[in-house]
């Protein structure tokens, strides 16, 4: 995006630097950090695709493409993958209590 050798690396000398730089780049591609929003806009995504997704790569994706749709910042991969797989082992304690024999 900038044009830059992959020689040249980015080092800070203090956390204000670096928040500086994480503002710029923010507001370069146009998302904001809100961590909140993105939990909430991410556990909806999986909370829909689980009734007909039960992979958690494929609600990993649906979940990162409500994030860029509603322009947040991406969590962290281990924040995604924890998401999807409690919403997955809420559909499978819901799927098991339905199918228990004797239970209608």
């Amino acid at each position: 995006m900038l044009g830059l050798s992959s020689e040249v690396t980015a080092e800070y000398d203090a956390d204000r630097t670096a928040k500086w730089h994480r503002g710029l780049v923010r507001a370069m591609v146009g998302v904001k950090y809100d961590a909140g929003k993105a939990r909430v806009v991410a556990e909806e995504a999986i909370r829909k695709a689980v009734t007909t997704k039960d992979n958690p790569a494929d609600l990993i994706n649906v979940a990162l493409e409500e994030l860029v749709r509603a322009r947040c910042e991406l969590p962290g991969f281990s924040t995604l993958t924890g998401w999807s797989r409690r919403s997955g082992q809420r559909r499978t304690s819901r799927c098991t209590r339905w199918s228990r024999p004797g239970s209608t």
